[in-house]
């Protein structure tokens, strides 16, 4: 673990070995002849190895063929002991629905290898055909961020958005940019007039006067259980292997062995969603257990409202989610980012 998807247009990726679709067996003699110049190519950017897939002939099963076929050409990179793999989805003369069902089962294969052996491995595809793969999910999950999102703060009055700032505003993390959200406004004396119930100059002053100063020491040690703590409870509440849950969770096991070790680890939001995914929890339990890491769900960003459309459809299946998550061009859960 991880698995990752990439676009082709991300360029070469660094990686131990390189899993590369070379055609059919039965023009084998002329492959051969051209992989030559690629790998001299590979040699040059530091990939130690290069693992050629030659499609077996049958055409009346040609996916799971081609599936086996790379499976075997993982099985090969883990014999030589790789900890990381890219394989670029291959070009194929087939319609766009074929290819999609290749691409399924390719991704079934990788995930099926994964559970198995601890490996990152990055897949490079068109975003069609990731697009292609998931259409009929897309549709229904369109219709549900439309419904949702919320890409202009101007269309609510100013008391209306100062009640719904609770909701929807969240913390950013440092390696994510931010949504496009259209602010602009500032606090001033006409949206604090907006704001109900009124309160005066008096009322700041009654309202200090009965808050308790407390000393640092006193607020440290009323602080909520850490994401760590909270996460270690939740595991064991829901009965899970450490292994389930970052498998599950689609990071890698060196991060996990971190969060877990350091009480005061705070990991990225894409990984803290990962892992509440993979101990499937409702929406109430992931809100309070990325709360922890200081992050909160929001229908200002496009990626909290798809992992909020699985949650209450109660999939957690984390590459379905990924692969949604990667056609809209949104960031993916785990992968192998600290």
């Amino acid at each position: 673990m991880p698995f990752e998807i990439v676009s082709k247009e991300s360029g070469l990726i660094h990686a131990d070995a390189l899993i590369q679709y070379a055609g059919p067996f039965d023009q084998q003699d002329r492959k051969i002849e051209q992989s030559a110049g690629l790998t001299q190519r590979l040699k040059q950017t530091d990939a130690p190895l290069l693992i050629f897939v030659w499609e077996q002939s049958d055409p009346c099963n040609q996916g799971e063929t081609l599936a086996q076929s790379y499976k075997q050409a993982l099985m090969e990179a883990a014999e030589e002991n790789c900890a990381s793999v890219v394989i670029p989805f291959p070009e194929l003369e087939l319609s766009s629905e074929s290819q999609a069902i290749i691409l399924r089962r390719l991704i079934g294969t990788i995930n099926e290898f994964l559970m198995n052996h601890e490996m990152s491995v990055t897949l490079a595809v068109d975003r069609r055909q990731t697009w292609e793969l998931s259409a009929s999910l897309l549709t229904s999950i369109q219709s549900y961020i439309d419904e949702r999102y919320i890409s202009d703060l101007s269309m609510f009055s100013t008391g209306q958005m100062f009640a719904k700032m609770k909701n929807f505003i969240a913390p950013l993390e440092e390696e994510q940019e931010e949504e496009t959200v259209q602010d602009g406004w500032e606090l001033n004396e006409t949206i604090l007039s907006d704001m109900e119930p009124e309160t005066n100059e008096q009322d700041f002053q009654r309202i200090g006067k009965t808050i308790k100063p407390r000393s640092l020491s006193q607020l440290l040690a009323q602080r909520e259980a850490s994401f760590s703590q909270s996460l270690l409870r939740l595991i064991d509440e829901k009965g899970k292997t450490d292994p389930q849950v970052y498998k599950g969770a689609n990071i890698d096991r060196r991060l996990f062995s971190k969060i877990r070790t350091e009480k005061d680890y705070r990991p990225s939001k894409t990984t803290a969603l990962a892992l509440a995914i993979a101990l499937e929890l409702n929406l109430d339990e992931i809100k309070d257990l990325i709360g922890r890491a200081g992050y909160a769900l929001t229908h200002a960003s496009k990626l909290d409202i798809i992992v909020e459309y699985f949650v209450v459809q109660e999939i957690y299946d984390i590459t379905q989610i990924n692969e949604v998550l990667f056609a809209l061009d949104q960031p993916l859960l785990g992968g192998r980012s600290f």
